[in-house]
């Protein structure tokens, strides 16, 4: 278990950039996601 994140923006451009890296990452876990849209 990493650092527990939650991504604001994960739709955009760098949030979603940052998405893919903590979920590639064993540092880290994605533990929430925000964004204005729905995907």
């Amino acid at each position: 278990m990493g650092i527990r994140v939650c991504v604001a923006g994960a739709t955009g451009w760098t949030g979603s950039a940052v998405t893919e890296a903590i979920l590639a990452s064993s540092e880290f876990q994605l533990v929430g996601a925000i964004a204005r849209r729905h995907v």
